[in-house]
């Protein structure tokens, strides 16, 4: 179980969050539950990626991804906020 995935910041075309895990024995295969504390770009960052096939991927691919509706229901009436994923 993960809770929030972060910035999703890379290095080296690597997300640092699974850099982290993996230096810490942990397999992101092993990973299969994620709860996204709220909606925040500091906290889903990581959630996902576009690779050069264009077709987006989750991070944590074998994972089950739970949010609070009304966490998701705020998120989807902002617009224009660059802090807030809202396309999900």
């Amino acid at each position: 179980m993960l809770l929030d995935t972060g910035l999703g910041l890379s290095r080296n075309n690597q997300l640092l969050l699974v850099k982290t895990l993996q230096e810490h024995c942990v397999d992101p295969e092993q990973i299969t539950k994620v709860i996204l504390s709220h909606l925040h770009k500091d906290h889903t960052g990581g959630i996902g990626y576009w690779p050069e096939d264009g077709c987006f991927t989750l991070t944590f691919g074998k994972a089950n991804y739970f949010i609070q509706q009304r966490e998701l229901v705020f998120a989807r009436q902002l617009t224009g906020i660059p802090s807030i994923i809202s396309h999900c």
